[in-house]
Protein backbone atom coordinates (compact mmCIF):
# COMPACT_ATOMS: atom_id res chain seq x y z
CA UNK A 1 0.00 0.00 0.00
CA UNK A 2 2.85 2.41 0.82
CA UNK A 3 4.37 2.02 -2.66
CA UNK A 4 0.97 2.76 -4.26
CA UNK A 5 0.52 5.92 -2.16
CA UNK A 6 4.07 7.12 -2.88
CA UNK A 7 3.43 6.77 -6.63
CA UNK A 8 0.48 9.17 -6.18
CA UNK A 9 2.63 11.57 -4.10
CA UNK A 10 0.72 10.82 -0.90
CA UNK A 11 2.19 9.58 2.34
CA UNK A 12 0.29 8.04 5.24
CA UNK A 13 0.12 10.46 8.19
CA UNK A 14 -1.95 8.17 10.42
CA UNK A 15 -3.33 4.68 9.95
CA UNK A 16 -5.85 3.19 12.39
CA UNK A 17 -7.05 -0.38 12.17
CA UNK A 18 -10.81 -0.13 12.80
CA UNK A 19 -12.49 -2.84 14.86
CA UNK A 20 -15.73 -4.33 13.60
CA UNK A 21 -15.16 -3.04 10.07
CA UNK A 22 -13.17 -4.11 7.05
CA UNK A 23 -10.08 -2.00 6.40
CA UNK A 24 -9.32 0.95 8.60
CA UNK A 25 -8.99 4.71 8.73
CA UNK A 26 -6.26 6.31 6.64
CA UNK A 27 -5.24 9.96 6.98
CA UNK A 28 -3.19 10.78 3.89
CA UNK A 29 -1.11 13.85 3.18
CA UNK A 30 0.48 15.31 0.10
CA UNK A 31 4.19 15.95 0.38
CA UNK A 32 3.67 19.65 1.22
CA UNK A 33 4.75 21.97 3.99
CA UNK A 34 1.98 22.00 6.56
CA UNK A 35 1.47 21.01 10.15
CA UNK A 36 -0.76 18.11 11.10
CA UNK A 37 -1.41 17.55 14.80
CA UNK A 38 -3.09 14.36 15.99
CA UNK A 39 -5.72 15.54 18.49
CA UNK A 40 -7.58 12.32 19.32
CA UNK A 41 -7.58 8.75 18.08
CA UNK A 42 -9.64 5.63 18.78
CA UNK A 43 -10.32 2.50 16.79
CA UNK A 44 -13.39 4.21 15.26
CA UNK A 45 -12.27 7.79 14.54
CA UNK A 46 -9.33 10.15 14.06
CA UNK A 47 -9.36 13.88 14.89
CA UNK A 48 -6.55 16.00 13.42
CA UNK A 49 -5.74 19.70 13.26
CA UNK A 50 -4.20 21.01 10.03
CA UNK A 51 -2.59 24.44 9.92
CA UNK A 52 -0.88 26.78 7.47
CA UNK A 53 -0.46 24.95 4.17
CA UNK A 54 1.99 26.43 1.67
CA UNK A 55 1.97 25.76 -2.05
CA UNK A 56 2.92 22.25 -3.07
Amino acid sequence: MEKFLNNLDYSPATIVEAQGHTGGIYVLSLKCNFSMILVDITNQHVTIQITSAQSC
